[in-house]
């Protein structure tokens, strides 16, 4: 009986936690979105042409990366598609 108390204590917990969380992320990556969106329009691009911009740019980190053996070409090539496939800054892969 004690078990499954700490256990249902454990999930009131967590629950608790994440929802507390959810709202901050979602707060916080809006005002990201307006940075970024601000960031385009002072350099006269739109935000496709910047996140594509940061694309290139971590593409060719993971190249120099790989070139240099600090990164093997299979892990590399994967992470090469992740940011590819990425469509917002949100989810692009650390380099």
């Amino acid at each position: 009986m004690k078990k499954r108390q700490i256990i249902v204590t454990t999930a009131v917990a967590a629950t608790a936690a994440v929802s507390s969380v959810l709202p901050i992320y979602s707060v916080a990556a809006q005002a990201n979105v307006n940075t970024i969106e601000k960031a385009a329009d002072y350099l006269g691009v739109e935000s496709k042409e910047l996140l594509d911009a940061f694309k290139r740019a971590r593409i060719e980190v993971v190249e120099d990366k790989i070139k240099n053996g600090l990164i093997d070409s299979k892990a590399g090539i994967e992470l090469i598609h992740k940011i590819e496939d990425a469509d917002d800054f949100y989810v692009l892969p650390k380099v």
